[in-house]
This record gives C-alpha cells, sequence and structure tokens, in this order.
C-alpha cells in the first residue's frame, strides 16, 4: 500500500501537471524524497493560507431563499403549465388532483409561471 505522503504528492503531481518548462519538470525527471516533500510543505501552506483567507459560511439557520417567493408554498396540477397562490383558485377546481411546494418545486414540475387569476 502507497504510504500517505507519497500518495498525496502524487496528487499534487498529476493535479500540477507535470509540464516542463518555466520552474516545473519533465514528466521522464525523476523526482526525489526530498522534492516530493518540498511539493507538499508547499501545498499544505497553500491549503492554510485559503483556509484562513475565506470567509467562514453561515449557520444554516442564516440562510434564506435567493427569493422570498421560493419559500412560500404554491399549487398545481400535474396537467397544468402554472402554479397557484391560492389552493382555492377557481382554476384548480376542475384538477384530478393537486400538488404543493415552493416555487423552485413547481418550476421543477414543468410549471412556466404563476396563475394571472390568484398570482396578481
Amino acid at each position: 500500500m502507497i504510504g500517505r505522503g507519497i500518495a498525496a504528492a502524487l496528487l499534487v503531481l498529476l493535479l500540477c501537471g507535470c509540464a516542463a518548462g518555466g520552474d516545473g519538470f519533465d514528466v521522464t525527471e525523476t523526482v526525489t524524497p526530498e522534492q516530493i516533500r518540498a511539493m507538499l510543505e508547499s501545498a499544505e501552506e497553500s491549503l492554510r493560507a485559503a483556509e484562513t483567507t475565506a470567509p467562514p459560511l453561515p449557520e444554516t439557520s442564516e440562510l434564506e431563499p435567493a427569493d422570498a417567493s421560493d419559500a412560500e408554498t404554491v399549487y398545481w396540477s400535474p396537467s397544468g403549465s402554472v402554479w397557484h397562490t391560492d389552493p382555492a383558485c377557481a382554476s384548480l377546481k376542475q384538477a384530478k388532483s393537486v400538488l404543493s411546494g415552493s416555487v423552485v418545486d413547481a418550476k421543477a414540475a414543468g410549471k412556466a409561471r404563476v396563475c394571472r387569476t390568484c398570482g396578481e
């Protein structure tokens, strides 16, 4: 089994592209353990720098929908082309079944827009 450090070094080599020219090296060149350690240290330093400069992720409770209407419950029929904001909309009375969810859910179900009767 390949040691963890060697596996990480191989990953670094693959990700760096191992391109010839500049400060890189040729893929046919032999890489010494010292060079691998230096690459690993450089990669670790880059990761530490990225961690310290990246802003913290918000807590789940701080996350809000991109659009307030996305959190609103809307209604649609499987065969219709619109979603409804009012479950008692006259247009829905003819439906054999009524589904509900967010605006995102309705769009994912193929509903193109809000009903002109109850949505405006």
